[in-house]
């Protein structure tokens, strides 16, 4: 729904949703702060549909400790994940068997900053259940935009995988190890995302996968972005 963000940075910095089979209500996990001076957190909010949302509650936190740019999975089992970036510890996963997003969301890890030069920053995460991964121990996949050391800063979109949806993955590495193992790069000079590439999103199309992300402009300090995509055939 966007980043109606004003110059004090108050207010929604970004929403996921997701549409249940049944029901009149969509409940949407949005990323805020109270005050310029305060931290972020995670709150429901209920969509009636036509871009009409309401907050469920204008008080209280669903996830507390610094919790941004909120991502939602719902797994087969019915369980729900949400992946949140947070300022200084890295990506953290929560989960809930509450369908309406309203119940207690209990944490599960930490995917700590590598705090190393090209994966300095863990800035972004999505993950999915891969019904049709063979091997099992992949069923769960991360897509994780690190930043480098910089300046200047630039990210890079790293994949990750996991047999369960509670347990911590493991970053893949194609044998050069893993900062040189990233799947999306940086693109040429002149392109959108010279910059780099971050917030990755990833959906089924015809012959492979897409990847909707935001490409980042050079020398932009990461504020200057627009929608980009890439493609893959597994």
């Amino acid at each position: 729904f966007g980043w109606p963000i004003t110059g004090a940075l108050t207010g929604t910095q970004g929403m996921e949703w997701f549409r249940h089979a049944t029901g009149p209500r969509d409940y949407v996990m949005v990323s805020q702060k109270a005050a310029a001076s305060g931290n972020y957190a995670c709150r429901i909010w209920r969509h009636y549909g036509d871009y009409f949302c309401l907050p469920y509650d204008r008080t209280t936190d669903a996830i507390a400790a610094d919790a941004r740019i909120p991502f939602v999975l719902e797994s087969k089992s019915g369980t729900l994940g949400c992946a949140v970036m947070t300022g200084g510890t890295g990506i953290k996963l929560y989960t809930t068997t509450d369908p309406t997003m309203q119940g207690t969301w209990t944490f599960q890890f930490t995917i700590s900053n590598p705090g190393t030069t090209k994966r300095n920053t863990c800035a972004d995460a999505a993950v999915y259940e891969d019904l049709t991964e063979p091997d099992p121990n992949q069923r769960f996949k991360w897509f994780i935009s690190c930043l480098n050391a910089g300046p200047p800063y630039e990210a890079r979109i790293y994949y990750a995988y996991s047999a369960a949806l509670a347990t911590a993955p493991t970053w893949y590495d194609n044998g050069s190890g893993v900062d040189d193992s990233h799947i999306l790069t940086l693109g040429t000079s002149g392109q959108p995302d010279e910059g780099g590439v971050d917030c990755p999103r990833i959906f089924p199309t015809r012959g492979g996968f897409t990847m909707i992300y935001s490409g980042l402009k050079n020398g932009s300090a990461l504020l200057q972005a627009q929608p980009c995509y890439a493609t893959a055939p597994n």
